[in-house]
């Protein structure tokens, strides 16, 4: 399972995970920074104790029968186990592309930093899944979302300062070692079976952005912006997004629940939201 989306509780139900909100926008280069002292700090404690009080949390409500327990269940999966010694492994500063990259253009660097940050979770010497972490509008370090995509995990066990790319309409993470981009092996897809050439690959993930530009346009009279009745923008998940587990009350998130918009209207809000975060 792949983290995908930073989600947030409303009220203690479920929330919706198609709120990819992006803090910050500096252009990176080919290596990345070291993470803040706050966000190490937070990984190395707080944030593996969070997580498995969240998790004991969710299988008691899970037990209870009520609507997490009917979301489980129509989706197939179970509480995540991470109960045991579970620490995390290294921090690696998320970042994106930048919208001159996403618009074929081969000026300015290809990808900017956010203040998100993604690390394994590990127990015994493996992976058995990833935790995010954020600094929202530079605040201390937090939670966002975890989940047990242990094949993420274990591809993210790596202390070197590669740049970590996540690209949001297709649900996946790549890492960028000078002009090279990898797919990072994850539960999740990708237009690339292994390393490419940056350039190269700007075609194919510009070309798809594009399509995605033209679908929100399209679907945009349809969905006409309704407002979630959960408190925000109704959208769905991409469809290869598998559900994540938010710390905000064990709260179940993922692509079976609020499907009320496509991968196109998620990118628009995607747009806005990077937008408002750097004016």
């Amino acid at each position: 399972m792949s983290t995908t989306t930073l989600a947030r509780a409303w009220g203690g139900g479920l929330a919706l995970a198609g709120l990819l909100i992006l803090g910050g926008g500096t252009a990176s280069a080919t290596a990345a920074p070291e993470p803040p002292a706050d966000v190490t700090a937070f990984l190395a404690g707080p944030a593996v104790e969070e997580i498995q009080a969240s998790v004991a949390d969710a299988a008691r409500q899970a037990a209870g029968g009520g609507p997490q327990s009917r979301a489980l269940t129509a989706i197939g999966e179970d509480v995540p186990d991470f109960s045991g010694e579970v620490s995390a492994g290294p921090a690696h500063q998320v970042s994106s592309f930048t919208d001159e990259f996403l618009a074929g253009s081969a000026d300015g660097p290809p990808t900017r930093t956010t203040q998100q940050w993604l690390a394994a979770l590990v127990r015994d010497g493996e992976a058995i899944g990833t935790a995010r972490v954020w600094k929202p509008d530079g605040a201390p370090a937090e939670l966002a979302v975890y989940n047990d995509d242990a094949v993420l995990g274990g591809s993210l066990l790596f202390d070197d300062p590669t740049v970590v790319i996540e690209d949001e309409t297709i649900s996946t993470f790549y890492r960028l070692d000078g002009a090279v981009l990898t797919p990072l092996p994850a539960s999740s897809r990708t237009e690339f079976a292994g390393p490419v050439d940056l350039r190269e690959a700007q075609v194919a993930i510009a070309a798809r952005y594009r399509d995605a530009i033209a679908e929100s346009a399209r679907m945009s009279a349809a969905v006409d912006g309704t407002d979630s009745p959960v408190g925000g923008f109704a959208l769905a998940s991409p469809a290869s997004a598998p559900p994540s587990w938010s710390t905000r009350a064990g709260v179940l998130t993922g692509g079976l629940l609020v499907l009320a918009g496509s991968m196109g209207a998620a990118l628009v809000l995607l747009r806005h939201r990077r937008a408002a975060a750097e004016g």
